[in-house]
């Protein structure tokens, strides 16, 4: 909550304290994204860990 709070003071000021709110850390290794670029669809994988970017066309 403190590096919540810290990154964020306004979001904080505004929603840490309500009712039922909870704040998680993650530390994601992939992330997988899909996107269409000019009517094409894209797939767009980052590898965190490894600073890695990947695109791939999905036809």
């Amino acid at each position: 909550m403190d590096l919540y709070k810290y990154e964020h003071l306004g979001f904080f000021n505004a929603y840490g304290l309500l009712d039922g709110e909870l704040v998680y850390k993650s530390n994601p290794k992939i992330i997988k994204s899909w996107k269409y670029i000019e009517g094409t669809p894209i797939r767009q994988i980052l590898y965190v860990d490894k600073k890695v970017a990947e695109q791939l066309d999905f036809m």
